[in-house]
């Protein structure tokens, strides 16, 4: 069911939900899970009834469906339905399915096997969507950026071993409790040797590379689905998983990335490297505030 616009079926019961393959073991799988709760259906065709006949708010794709034909008709799904939420489960997320599945509009694309949590975690993420749009911060398509910008907070240290990561981390956390974990993102700008992630204790499947690869078709959705999420509610945008990406991402494209997260985000805090290159000058020029870092020793002073 649905109330004022936003989704309230509880995951636990499968009330609102339909899941979708030809595959007998990820639908056996389905209905294990939920316990026998949830209807099942193999052709697109009869979910298009059921979501015409009953309150279906969730559709559930399996892996069967995770290429461009059934995406197409997920979207054409979405388009007679703006509030039906469409999830794809798949084998392996990469980014040109990622993409795809954005195009049309599909609400997540989970890794398997499905879980009640990845399932909650959907729901959740139709929830934010309809908020931040019924709050004016992301309009329905086209998207564009909301009269309000978020406060960019920039963390530097001229020093190495500073404990910068980690006083970035702690004042987005602080950042999360003052307002919403939800309104806060974290974006580590070390390219060759960030850490947010290793701080936070969270992987990413994808981090900025995959940004700057599609900066011409990124628009908020594509580019939410590329964060990672922390358990708080938090999300993070990751530095390269390897040193040697770093020269794939050039500061004209983190810049335009971290536009768009201004547009999406009460708080955008970054943490840095510590050297005085092109991007770190970029990233202080374009920041509201910093917050520079400094040890009690006299090389930290002297840098400083």
């Amino acid at each position: 069911m649905k109330e004022n616009g936003r989704l309230v079926t509880d995951a636990l019961d499968g009330r609102g939900i339909v899941v979708l393959d030809d595959d007998d073991l990820f639908l056996n799988e389905a209905k294990e899970l939920f316990e026998g709760r949830v209807p099942t259906d193999r052709t697109m065709s009869d979910v298009e009834r059921r979501v015409e006949d009953s309150e279906i708010d969730l559709v559930i794709l399996g892996p069967s469906h995770a290429h461009e034909e059934a995406l197409t008709q997920a979207g054409e799904l979405i388009a007679a339905d703006p509030e039906l939420g469409v999830v794809l489960v798949t084998e392996t997320v990469t980014a040109p399915l990622l993409k795809s599945a954005l195009r049309n509009g599909l609400t997540e694309v989970i890794e398997a096997p499905l879980t009640v949590e990845k399932v909650e975690e959907a729901i959740g993420q139709m929830d934010r969507l309809q908020r931040r749009r019924t709050a004016g911060t992301m309009p329905p398509e086209p998207y564009a950026t909301g009269p309000e910008l978020g406060t960019i907070v920039t963390v530097m240290s001229a020093k190495g071993g500073s404990g910068k990561t980690v006083f970035a981390t702690n004042v987005a956390m602080v950042l999360g409790k003052m307002y919403s974990p939800e309104e806060i993102v974290m974006v580590d700008a070390d390219l060759q040797f960030g850490d947010v992630c290793l701080v936070m204790q969270i992987e990413p499947k994808f981090t900025m590379v995959n940004a700057a690869h599609e900066l011409h078709g990124l628009d908020e959705p594509m580019l939410d689905s590329l964060l990672t999420k922390h358990s708080s509610g938090m999300r993070v945008l990751a530095a390269p998983l390897e040193p040697a990406f770093a020269d794939e991402i050039s500061t004209a494209a983190i810049t335009e990335v971290i536009e768009k997260l201004r547009g999406m985000f009460r708080y955008i805090v970054i943490d840095t490297a510590s050297m005085l290159d092109e991007l770190l000058l970029t990233l202080l020029e374009r920041a509201d505030k910093v917050l520079f870092i400094v040890d009690m020793d006299l090389p930290s002073v002297k840098n400083a």
